[in-house]
């Protein structure tokens, strides 16, 4: 599991986080009025629903429940660095009823934006509870003041760069180089409308944020037909 704060240092305050309705949604250990750390989750009933470490995008290790109480899960989420939310990687999964449907890592499918669906096991997805909308951390929020007023954006063909280095790095296979160079040419509209935002902060601060998620369902063999 990534950790995002193994080298910076934050200053975290216990609070309770309610919702616009006053309910209760969260209470532990926060940044920015966010979850972040260690705390507790609930439905609008009380009833505890995510219980552990939260970071970036929310809930990360410890344990999950169903509306009626049952555990559903417990193990441990990975941050997702593309569009989406963090994602289960290993743990054990539990019925509604309580019965061990699952334990060991969990397999998933990329889809075209970066989010990832679980597939393995297959009743995740159908027994995924409407969870409570919890205020969480984003990137940009872990970024010192000072660091984000002196960031100096990236130029175009530095943009582009960027996404291309970071496409190689996540697939490492050397026969994608010509075919990474044919994606950014064809999307050379929809690459310069996703640098604007970038540029207009609107980008989450990650120049690869839109581009690079777009990669990860992408198929070379299908795009040299």
């Amino acid at each position: 599991m990534n950790n995002t704060t193994n080298e910076v240092v934050f200053t975290k305050e216990f609070k309770k986080l309610y919702n616009e309705n006053g309910i209760l949604v969260y209470e532990g250990e926060t940044f920015k009025d966010c979850a972040f750390g260690k705390g507790t989750s609930y439905y609008a009933d009380g009833t505890v629903s995510q219980e552990g470490e939260f970071d970036v995008k929310g809930f990360v290790k410890g344990k999950e429940y169903y509306p009626n109480g049952q555990l559903r899960f417990s193990g441990s989420y990975e941050v997702n660095h593309a569009y989406g939310p963090n994602y289960p990687v290993e743990g054990a999964f539990y019925s509604p009823n309580g019965d061990l449907i699952f334990e060991g890592q969990f397999k998933h499918r990329i889809g075209g934006v970066g989010w990832r669906t679980v597939m393995e096991p297959a009743e995740w997805r159908k027994t995924e509870p409407a969870r409570p909308h919890v205020p969480t951390v984003r990137f940009d929020d872990l970024r010192p003041d000072d660091e984000k007023e002196n960031l100096t954006p990236l130029t175009w063909e530095e943009y582009r760069q960027y996404i291309r280095d970071y496409v190689m790095d996540h697939w490492g296979r050397e026969e994608l180089h010509e075919t990474v160079e044919k994606y950014l040419d064809a999307n050379e509209e929809y690459m310069e409308s996703d640098y604007q935002l970038y540029l207009e902060g609107k980008s989450m601060g990650y120049p690869y944020n839109v581009g690079w998620c777009m990669m990860m369902e992408f198929d070379p063999k299908e795009w040299e037909r």
